[in-house]
């Protein structure tokens, strides 16, 4: 029978035991075969030799031991207290062996088979130990317990260079010490960790020294602790609580229960069934994958950080959560990468607030990173190769009101907000952001998508490159931390059918949208609006999309002066929003400005681009415009009390289009004012320019073939350069003055048509072959030359009119003179006045009249022109030759020339008026005097007929005279009878020649006149009256006449 298994002896048969092996083992000669001693003695001590069946202790390799004969229901409690050597051990069901405090058992035999309980208790004695002498198996339903005790000492089973194999049936546990280091466990039973204190299981370093758990289940009860040195792996970690492990490593091994870490612990291909704490103050190293089902916790504490580190490449897999939080002492859970690349697999969330990463390695996130709680989470990554966040299959999601901060990149996949989110640092490239984000410190994108809201907030940066695709809006607010920064970190390209948003705040910071030397481009699809900075002058602006102004504040477009350096906007709009504005500094070029309501613009330059809408430049500020500026809505130029409205041309500008540029004036003498700075103004023929304020400023020319408009109670300005080419051109335009409107006008303006619409008011410069239609008067002093007068010019009083050229007059051209003095028409050069209309010279109570001055130069009376009135014809300086009409229709007409050719011309002097002549007069053939001969007093009644007694005109002659032509007397208001003498020419001069014939008219009557010519005079005197024949007696009469004026002439004398 079995040792193992026989039933406990009675006292016979003991006693005959005790002698037979007493007896053999005097008789024994030395053998490999190991003697047993069988523990008889019940409860005692080892050291008790007469317990023992071989009547001694044992203390030999070669002896094995047996715990457990000490008879029928007494069980064998045997104490170990001293250090012994042993074969093998066997302990019964029920019977125990404590190896006691400073003692020590080494067992050589490689098994212990103990169906009881074997105890190693450490006390103030020491370490109770127990030494493996070779390769051991524990096998056995019982249990091999290990406890310690207040005085730091505890059991202690010690590999001793070899094996230990827990079998499948039997049971370690307690707190001490399984293993010694210097060898391997290979545990098929169960180990389990119990107690106040740990139990330390230690492992070699050397290829075999692991705790091997393959076929095993390691235990920790609620509260205690698992203290590993070396490698365990395989098999299951259970925890009957919340079970604390440390140190070693464990590998491909499950832990079920909930786990908190002791101290520093690796773990490799390990599966977490339910929660694993990494403690404040302790570390985590992980490699391979591991499989989390439950959750990994990371947490910090007053102790310190909670680390995970990588110890090689590492999978976070599982259905499970690693979760990193922070505590109030400033400390968190941080997962570190340790130069190691951490994947999360596609069924694996890491979420929390603490560190993922440590900017050693890389990320690759296939599954879900949660960013959660008031702290950040913070995710930080290298700057080398391959240590980025590769989201490219993953998903990031911060939750309401949390952060996430990044550290170097983090590419592709989906970033998702719960509510409002906050991303900071680092660079996120390829990714798509959905939901709502706010920006915390310095922030990179590149090739990014936003599909609802990133608000930039004050104090924070964001840094742009490649394409920015913005489905919803992109927010850059200022606030009262500072500017809100987009600072382009590379040529950037804003797309997408959102919006970019750039406001200001009350603190006066506001959103900044900064070049930093790159070029923005804003996509076909995209719109960026708001007020604020869009450019800092560093690099250019492609738009292609929309961008608008609006808001209080001006939206400040900042552009370089450099090659490129500008706002290309040939493909794009601009939209400046009722009463907002838009501030440019450097040159938008191309494309369309649109202006709704009082749009304003300030500063910059505009070139080659359309205008539609209402636009304006306000008062006391500018706007350069060059090239062609296509305009269908209106630009006005507004002046006020901050000064004037200025447009300058930055080069020749053409303004196109069926809309206008309207120039205006205020009560404080500020206008609108587009100046040529130099250049020249083209005003297409499809264009308006209209108001009152300054066009041109003298430095360049105008070519008008559009319309030109002054109107308004204040001048509109025309002011023209005196060289080559800058002049007013308007060959193939129109200028109209308003009613009531007045046109001053400095340097030339030439041909075309110039309408007044009312009255209109023309001053200064020099207009040149054009035609006036309609009325005007003169403000000031004016040129014309060689111009057409289609209904009325008036030289107001104290103006002056100066001619050139031929002035075709086909209305009437007045010199009224007035209280301010004469009305001066000047000749600047010799000039025709022709037309079928008049000139015409008058006076006014004040004295002053019209003046026609010579000016050294010749005037020539067309023969379809007439001068007449009162005033002043030549001032004596230059000839007058009359071809036309001279009339003096009442008061005195004072014809001063040099010399006064009326050979081709006529001369009519009204009954009430004079000419006086200072000058030689020379009379033709052709010439005619006309006088009017009227009644002294009217006729009460019709019935009654003219009265008795004569009123009539002279020609006072102070030079010479040379008569010839004929002389024509009207009697319409008088009734002439024979006799009657008229002395109608006085002379002071000499005078040669005389009339070739004489004769009067009137009431239906024909009157002979016979002439008498005196020193100083030359009178004459009805001869025959007759009645106006009948056309058949024109022949007749007229071969009389012919006749009479052969024989008058013949009788005239020449007087010397």
């Amino acid at each position: 029978m079995n040792a193992h298994t026989a039933a406990r002896p009675s006292p016979l048969q003991r006693a005959i035991q005790i002698a037979l092996v007493g007896s053999a083992a005097l008789l024994a000669q030395p053998s490999a075969q190991a003697l047993e001693a069988v523990w008889l003695g019940g409860t005692g001590n080892w050291e008790n030799d007469l317990a023992w069946s071989t009547l001694a202790a044992p203390n030999d390799s070669l002896i094995d031991v047996l715990v457990g004969n000490s008879g029928p229901n007494t069980p064998s409690l045997l104490t170990l207290a001293s250090t012994r050597s042993i074969g093998r051990l066997t302990i019964n069901s029920g019977d125990k062996l404590s190896i006691a405090s400073g003692a020590a058992l080494y067992l050589y035999g490689g098994v212990i088979n103990n169906s009881g309980r074997l105890d190693l208790a450490g006390g103030s004695s020491g370490y109770a130990t127990l030494y493996l002498g070779a390769d051991t198996t524990f096998s056995g339903s019982g249990q091999t317990i290990l406890s310690s005790s207040n005085s730091g000492y505890s059991g202690y089973l010690r590999n001793n260079g070899h094996t230990l194999t827990i079998a499948a049936d039997h049971t370690v546990r307690g707190n001490g010490y399984l293993g010694d280091g210097s060898g391997g466990i290979v545990n098929k039973g169960l180990v389990m960790a119990e107690g106040s204190s740990p139990l330390y299981i230690q492992m070699g370093s050397s290829s075999g020294q692991t705790f091997d758990n393959s076929h095993g289940v390691v235990q920790i009860a609620d509260g205690a602790a698992l203290n590993l040195s070396g490698t365990l792996s395989g098999g299951s970690i259970r925890s009957q609580g919340l079970a604390k492990l440390g140190g070693g490593s464990f590998e491909a091994t499950v832990l079920t229960g909930n786990f908190s870490s002791s101290g520093s612990t690796n773990i490799k291909n390990l599966t977490i069934a339910n929660s694993f704490t990494v403690a404040g103050g302790t570390s985590l190293y992980t490699s391979g994958t591991i499989t989390n089902q439950g959750s990994l916790n990371l947490t910090g504490g007053n102790s310190g950080y909670s680390y995970v580190y990588l110890g090689a490449d590492t999978t976070l897999s599982g259905s499970g959560q690693t979760i990193l939080s922070s505590s109030n002492s400033g400390y968190s859970g941080y997962l570190s990468n340790n130069g190691h690349t951490l994947t999360i697999a596609s069924d694996h969330t890491v979420r929390g607030n603490g560190y993922l990463g440590d900017g050693s390695g890389g990320i690759v996130n296939k599954g879900l990173v949660m960013a959660e709680g008031s702290s950040p989470l913070y995710i930080q990554m290298g700057s080398s190769s391959g240590q980025t966040f590769d989201n490219s299959h993953g998903v990031v999601q911060i939750a309401d009101g949390a952060a996430l901060n990044l550290s170097g990149t983090l590419s592709g996949g989906s970033i998702r907000s719960q509510g409002l989110a906050k991303l900071g640092g680092g660079s996120f490239e390829a990714a798509v952001l959905t939901g709502n984000f706010s920006s915390s410190g310095y922030t990179n994108i590149k090739n990014l998508t936003i599909a609802n809201s990133f608000t930039v907030a004050g104090g924070t940066s964001l840094y742009t490159s490649g394409t920015i695709t913005n489905q919803g809006s992109l927010n850059l607010t200022g606030g009262n931390s500072g500017y809100s920064y987009v600072y382009l970190g590379a040529d950037t390209t804003l797309s997408g059918s959102g919006q970019t948003i750039l406001s200001s705040s009350n603190s006066g910071y506001s959103g900044y949208l900064s070049n930093n030397g790159h070029t923005l481009t804003i996509a076909a699809d995209h719109t960026v609006r708001g007020n604020s900075y869009l450019g800092d002058g560093s690099g250019g602006i492609v738009n292609k999309g929309l961008v608008m102004a609006e808001g209080s504040s001006p939206l400040y477009i900042q552009m370089g002066s450099g090659s490129g350096q500008t706002f290309d906007n040939s493909h794009g709009v601009v939209q400046i929003a009722d009463g907002a504005a838009l501030n440019l500094s450097g040159i938008l070029s191309g494309g369309r400005l649109e202006g709704t309501g009082s749009a304003n613009l300030h500063g910059g330059s505009y070139q080659d681009l359309s205008l539609a809408g209402s636009l304006q430049v306000k008062s006391g500020n500018s706007a350069t415009v060059s090239g062609a500026i296509n305009n269908v809505g209106t630009l006005n130029l507004s002046g006020g009390n901050s000064g004037y409205s200025y447009v300058y041309l930055g080069a020749d500008t053409t303004l196109s289009g069926s809309g206008q540029t309207i120039l205006s004036s205020s009560n404080s003498g500020y206008s609108g004012y587009l100046s040529n700075n130099g250049h020249t103004l083209t005003i297409a023929a499809d264009h308006t320019v209209r108001g009152a304020g300054y066009l041109g400023d003298g430095s360049g020319g105008i070519v008008n073939k559009g319309l030109v408009m002054a109107e308004g109670s204040s001048p509109l300005y025309i002011q023209v350069g005196s060289s080559s080419g800058r002049t007013f051109d308007n060959s193939h335009g129109v200028v109209q003055i308003a009613d009531g409107a007045a046109l001053n006008l400095s340097g030339t303006l030439s041909d075309g048509s110039i309408q007044g619409l009312g009255l209109a008011k023309l001053g200064g410069g020099s207009l040149e072959a054009a035609v006036l239609t309609g009325n005007f008067s003169s403000s000031g002093s004016i040129n014309i030359k060689n111009l057409t007068i289609a209904n009325s010019f008036t030289v107001a009083s104290g103006t002056s009119l100066y001619t050139s050229g031929t002035i075709t007059n086909q209305g009437s051209l007045n010199l009224t003179g007035g209280n301010s003095g004469y009305s001066y028409v000047y000749l600047g050069a010799d000039t025709t006045l022709s037309g079928s209309g008049q000139t015409i010279l008058s006076s006014s109570s004040s004295g002053y009249s019209g003046y026609i001055r010579n000016n050294g130069h010749m005037l020539t009376i067309a023969a379809d022109h007439a001068v007449r009135g009162v005033g002043y014809l030549g001032d004596g300086s230059g000839t007058i030759v009359n071809q036309g009409l001279i009339s003096a229709d009442a008061g005195t007409l004072y014809v001063q020339g040099t010399q006064f050719d009326n050979s081709q011309g006529r001369l009519h002097i009204g009954s009430d008026a004079q000419m006086t002549v200072y000058s030689p007069l020379t009379l033709a053939d052709p010439s005619l005097l006309a006088f009017d001969i009227a009644a002294l007093s009217k006729p009460a009644s019709p019935l009654q007929g003219l009265q008795a007694g004569s009123v009539h005109g002279r020609l006072n002659l102070s030079g010479n005279a040379v008569y010839d032509g004929q002389v024509k007397l009207d009697f319409s208001d008088y009734q002439a009878q024979l006799g009657d003498h008229f002395t109608l020419i006085n002379t002071s001069g000499s005078f040669s020649g005389g009339f070739d014939s004489a004769w009067g008219v009137g009431n239906g009557l024909n009157y002979g006149l016979t002439i008498q010519y005196g020193a100083h005079d030359v009178s004459f005197t009805v001869s025959s009256i007759s009645a106006v024949p009948e056309p058949s007696s024109w022949a007749l009469l007229l071969a009389g006449l012919g006749l009479l004026a052969y024989v008058g002439r013949r009788r005239l004398p020449t007087r010397a």
